[in-house]
């Protein structure tokens, strides 16, 4: 019984280095912490077991521990302009003070607003003709 407990852990201890010298070798460069990636291969190679663990706690770009106690959600703030809440109150506070401008200017608004409105229209009609034609 004690054989096959020792056999399991130096297989386990084997099977931690081999996954840290790969993973040290597959690490980019500037994700590693502490020491220079060269520095923490020879760590691994020459320090087992200490060598791997110390790799796997703390030089990997995403260490080991960090994955135990799961990251809080992400409860950034959304900016406005991609809020669709904000975005909807916005159209609505600009359609209400349109309508509030034009009852306070009353039916007389001039010609220039009609020149306005005719471009506007002529503007939709040719829209409308593009998007027939595609």
């Amino acid at each position: 019984m004690i054989v096959i407990l020792r056999g399991l852990l130096l297989f386990g201890l084997f099977a931690v280095w081999i996954y840290s010298i790969v993973d040290v070798i597959r690490a980019p460069q500037e994700a590693v912490h502490y020491l220079h990636k060269l520095v923490w291969l020879a760590l691994v190679i020459l320090l087992n077991p200490i060598g791997p663990l110390a790799w796997l706690f703390l030089g990997r770009p995403v260490p080991i521990g960090s994955r135990l106690i799961p990251a809080p959600a992400d409860h950034r703030p959304v900016a406005p302009d991609d809020s669709p809440e904000f975005l909807a109150r916005l159209d609505e506070e600009i359609k209400r003070r349109r309508r509030a401008d034009q009852l306070r200017k009353g039916p007389e608004q001039g010609p220039e607003q009609d020149r306005v409105d005719d471009e506007i229209k002529r503007l939709e009609d040719q829209f409308e003709e593009n998007d027939e034609e595609s």
